[in-house]
C-alpha cells in the first residue's frame, strides 16, 4: 500500500486585485528530479514475496557533502568494501566520512527504511575514532539516532535501523561528530533499503489529542503537528499539551507515550505479530521556531550544545531552569538561515550557575542579523540580576541570525553561557499599509515565504507555501482593517501616510525649560555638531519661552502674528536667526507651538473666532480660551501660524496642547450640550487638517499629546504619553504608553514616547 503525498502548492494573494491562486513551484532541482524518478522502478528488486524494495544506493541524491574525500556508493569513504567490526561485509550501502550528510527525493513514495549503521572495520584497529552519531532525518524530523560510537565509547556498531518513511518527502542521512576532530571517523550505511510496502493491519483506525479526532487524520500519515496558542512568551514553560489517544485495529495493541510538555512530542507505538509501527503527534508552539530545532548553516569555534549547557547539564541561569535553549563555551558563533519568514527574535541569555570559578570573568554575548551587530553585551557572575539578559529584537526580512559568545579579555577560566528559550517567531499574517489590507491565515500547514509584500508592476504580491491535505485552509481578507475592524476611522494611507523616516534631534524643554535664549541655542548647537552629528542627530527644537507674551500680544490682532513675534531679550533676531544659526551648525530646525490662546482681551476683538457659552467665552483647563474651529476662524487665525513656520525654514513642528483643546475644550462644550459628541470630533478635526494644509506636506509634524484618533493622516508622530523626566515612574510611563500603542506604531503615526533625558553623572 502505497500513497504519493498531495503536492506542495503555493498560493500568491494578489492583494491589489484581491485575487487569489494556485502555482505549482517547479525548481532546477526539480526538473532534475523527473529523471530521477524514472529510474525508481527500474532499481527496485524483490527480496522475497510480497516485499518490494529497492537499494539507496542505487537512487541518486540530491546533495553530499562528506568530511574527508567523496562520498561512496557500494564502498567506504576509502574506496573498500563495506565492513563491520563484528565481521559483516555489504555490497550495496554508502560510505562517508564524519561530519556527513546525504540527502535524498523521495517525494513520499516509500513506507519503510532498513540497514545497518557504523563505523568502518578499517579504521577499529586504531582505536582512535573520533565519536560520533548517526543519524535519520525525514522531512527535517529527526526519525532515528545511533548510540554514540567510537573509541571512547568503545562502540562501533554496526546498529541496525528500521523507520518508517510513510509520506516522506526529503530523506536525510547524518554522522555527527562530538567533539571538535574527526579522526578515523569512516562512517558505512549498510545494506541501506527503501521498501515501498507497510502491513496494513499495523495501522490506527484513529488518533485523538485532546478527546477529538486529529484534523486530517490519514493512517498512512505518521507525523502530526498541533500548535498551541502562547499567550505570553514569558510563561511558554508553563504550556501543557492536550492528551493523546489511538485505536487501532482489530488485535492490535496500542501504547501511548505522551508528551509532557510544549515543544514535545506523543509517541504512539501499535504492534501486533506483524511487528511495529509509530505514530508522532509534535505539540509546537503557534508561530514560533526554537532555535535549537533548526539546522545552523556554520558554526565557528568550540561546538555548541542543543537544549543543555557546554557540559551537558541543564540550562540554569541564575536560578533559573531553561529547558530549551544553545549552550557554549566561549568562543563560539552559531549562524541560523531565517530567510525573511521571522519578525521576531527572542531569547534569555546569559552565565551558566555553577559552571564558571571565576566570577569576574565577562563574557560578551551578541547578536548579528545579516552581519549587523544588533545586540552586544559583556556580563559576569558578579552583575547580580544582570547575568541573565531577556532580549527581543525585530528580525523582519533578515535572512541570517548569527549568535556569539566570546571572552572580554583573553586567558583565564573558561567561560560558559547560554541562550535560553532562543526562538524566532513567526506571523500569521501581513497587513498592507498602502490599503490598511490585512491577510491572516489559519489551519492546515502552511508558511509565508516573506513576512511582507513584494512590489510589482501592476500589484503588491504575498506569498505562502501550503501543504494540500483534507485540513482546511482558511485565508482571511480584512479590507479597511484599521479604518473599520479598529475603528481607527480617519486612517486613509491611499490618500497620506506618515513619513517614515527616523527622527532624532535635541529639545530644549528638559534642559532650560523657559530659560531658553538665543545664545544658549547657539551654544548647544555647537556642541551637538562636535558631539553627536556624526551620530544622526539631526533637528535642534527650540521649544516653549521663545514667543512672546501673552498670545497674542497684541489682542488686536491675529494669532499669526503673536507666534511669529519672539521676546526680544531672548530672542533679538526673531525666527529669522533661529533657523540661520542652526542650520550654520549643519542641524534642522524644529520649533515647539501650541493651540492656547492666553490674552484675556482677545474675546473682545475676535468673538467670532471663540466658543461662547451663556454670554461668555468659553474656557478649558490647560487650554485657556477655545476657537470654535468654524472655516472663517482656521482660515484667519489658525493656518496663518503653520504657513509662516513653513516660509521661516523650519523643518519640525511640534504643537502642543492639542490634546487640551480636544479633551478639556471641545469635550467640555459637548457637557455643557454646545454641540455633540460627532460635532466636536469634526471640529477638531478640521483644525488638525488646517495646520497640516498651513505647512505643506514636507514638514515633519509631530502632535501632542496622547493617543487621538483625528490625527491620523495629518500628523507624522504623536507623542503618546505625558511629560517624561529622569525618575522610574517617568521611564515606567514611557515604557507603558509604548507598549499599550505599539499597535499604531508606523501604520497610524510614529509613536513618540517624549524624550531621553541624558545628565552628567551624580556625585
Amino acid at each position: 500500500m502505497r500513497r504519493k503525498r498531495k503536492a506542495l502548492s503555493a498560493i500568491i494573494l494578489a492583494a491589489a486585485v484581491m485575487m487569489s491562486s494556485l502555482q505549482m513551484p517547479v525548481s532546477a532541482a526539480d526538473m532534475g528530479n523527473v529523471g530521477a524518478e524514472a529510474s525508481l522502478e527500474e532499481a527496485r528488486v524483490t527480496e522475497k514475496a510480497g516485499t518490494e524494495f529497492t537499494y539507496l544506493s542505487d537512487l541518486n541524491w540530491v546533495s553530499a557533502s562528506s568530511g574527508w574525500k567523496i562520498i561512496q556508493k557500494d564502498k567506504d569513504v576509502g574506496g573498500k568494501d563495506l565492513n563491520f567490526s563484528d565481521g559483516s561485509s555489504y555490497e550495496k550501502g554508502i560510505g562517508a566520512h564524519a561530519a556527513s550528510s546525504v540527502v535524498y527525493q523521495l517525494d513520499g513514495g516509500y513506507g519503510r527504511f532498513t540497514g545497518l549503521a557504523g563505523i568502518d572495520n578499517d579504521k577499529v584497529g586504531a582505536k582512535n575514532t573520533a565519536p560520533c552519531r548517526f543519524q535519520i532525518w525525514g522531512d527535517d524530523k529527526l526519525i532515528w539516532e545511533s548510540q554514540v560510537m567510537g573509541a571512547k565509547a568503545d562502540n562501533y556498531g554496526p546498529e541496525p535501523f528500521d523507520v518508517i518513511l510513510a509520506g516522506v518527502q526529503t530523506l536525510r542521512l547524518d554522522t555527527v561528530l562530538l567533539e571538535d576532530a574527526n579522526t578515523s571517523c569512516w562512517t558505512n550505511w549498510a545494506d541501506a533499503k527503501l521498501y515501498a510496502q507497510i502491513e496494513e493491519s499495523l495501522l490506527l483506525a484513529d488518533l485523538k489529542a485532546g478527546g477529538e479526532s486529529i484534523e486530517g487524520f490519514d493512517p498512512l500519515v505518521f507525523h502530526y503537528t498541533k500548535e498551541v496558542e502562547a499567550e505570553d512568551l514569558d510563561r511558554i514553560d508553563q504550556l501543557v499539551p492536550q492528551e493523546v489517544a489511538a485505536v487501532g485495529q482489530e488485535g492490535a495493541e496500542v501504547s501511548v507515550s505522551q508528551a509532557g510538555h510544549v515543544p514535545g512530542t506523543a509517541v504512539v507505538t501499535v504492534s501486533n505479530e506483524a511487528g511495529s509501527l509509530e505514530y508522532f503527534v509534535d505539540f509546537k508552539v503557534k508561530d514560533v521556531d526554537f532555535l535549537d530545532s533548526l539546522t545552523p548553516v556554520k558554526t565557528d569555534g568550540n561546538a555548541i550544545r542543543i537544549d543543555t549547557d557546554f557540559q551537558g547539564n541543564p540550562i540554569k541561569m541564575l536560578g533559573t531552569p531553561y529547558r530549551k535553549g544553545i549552550g557554549m563555551q566561549a568562543d563560539s558563533a552559531v549562524t541560523y538561515h531565517l530567510d525573511g519568514k521571522y519578525v521576531r527574535f527572542r531569547t534569555t541569555y546569559g552565565l551558566n550557575d555553577g559552571l564558571m570559578e571565576d566570577s569576574y570573568a565577562r563574557g560578551v554575548f551578541q547578536i548579528k542579523c545579516d552581519g549587523v551587530v544588533r545586540h552586544r553585551m559583556a556580563i559576569n557572575l558578579d552583575d547580580q540580576g544582570w547575568h541573565d539578559v531577556l532580549t527581543e529584537i525585530n528580525v523582519e526580512k533578515v535572512q541570517t541570525l548569527e549568535l556569539s559568545l566570546t571572552r572580554e579579555e583573553d586567558g583565564g577560566q573558561p567561560i560558559y553561557g547560554s541562550w535560553g528559550n532562543a526562538m524566532a517567531v513567526r506571523v500569521n499574517g501581513l497587513y498592507d499599509i498602502s490599503q490598511d489590507l490585512l491577510i491572516d491565515v489559519n489551519g492546515g500547514e502552511w508558511h509565508w515565504q516573506t513576512p511582507y509584500f513584494e512590489e510589482t508592476e501592476t500589484c503588491r504580491i504575498a506569498k505562502m507555501r501550503v501543504h494540500l491535505s483534507k485540513k482546511a485552509i482558511f485565508i482571511n481578507l480584512r479590507m479597511h482593517y484599521y479604518r473599520f475592524h479598529l475603528g481607527y476611522r480617519y486612517h486613509e494611507p491611499w490618500k497620506r501616510k506618515p513619513n517614515p523616516k527616523q527622527i532624532a534631534g535635541w529639545c530644549s524643554w528638559e534642559a532650560f525649560r523657559r530659560e531658553i535664549d538665543m545664545e544658549k541655542v547657539a551654544s548647544i548647537a555647537a556642541f551637538m555638531e562636535e558631539k553627536l552629528k556624526a551620530y544622526g542627530l539631526t533637528y535642534i527644537q527650540v521649544d516653549d519661552s521663545y514667543q512672546k507674551m501673552p498670545l497674542p500680544f497684541r489682542p488686536q490682532g491675529n494669532m499669526e502674528e503673536g507666534w511669529m513675534a519672539c521676546e526680544e531679550s531672548k530672542f533679538p533676531g526673531g525666527h529669522a536667526s533661529i533657523v540661520r544659526t542652526i542650520r550654520s551648525h549643519g542641524f534642522q530646525p524644529a520649533i515647539w507651538t501650541n493651540a492656547n490662546i492666553t490674552n484675556d482681551t482677545f474675546p473682545q476683538y475676535h468673538p467670532q473666532n471663540l466658543i461662547f457659552h451663556e454670554g461668555k467665552p468659553l474656557k478649558g483647563e490647560w487650554i485657556d480660551y477655545l476657537y470654535n474651529c468654524t472655516p472663517e476662524t482656521l482660515e484667519s487665525q489658525v493656518r496663518p501660524i503653520f504657513q509662516s513656520f513653513a516660509r521661516e525654514g523650519y523643518q519640525y513642528v511640534k504643537i502642543d496642547a492639542i490634546r487640551h483643546l480636544l479633551f478639556d475644550g471641545l469635550h467640555e462644550a459637548v457637557r455643557l450640550g454646545i454641540m455633540s459628541n460627532e460635532e466636536a470630533s469634526r471640529k477638531f478635526r478640521a483644525y488638525m487638517e488646517a495646520t497640516r494644509e498651513g505647512l505643506g506636506e514636507d514638514i515633519y509634524y509631530l502632535a501632542s499629546w496622547g493617543e487621538m484618533h483625528e490625527v491620523i493622516g495629518v500628523a507624522d508622530a504623536c507623542r503618546i504619553s505625558m511629560d517624561a523626566n529622569p525618575t522610574w515612574a517617568g521611564i515606567r510611563m514611557q515604557l507603558f504608553e509604548s507598549a499599550r500603542w505599539f499597535h499604531t506604531q508606523r501604520i497610524l503615526f510614529l509613536n513618540d514616547p517624549d524624550h531621553v533625558c541624558v545628565r552628567t553623572r551624580l556625585d
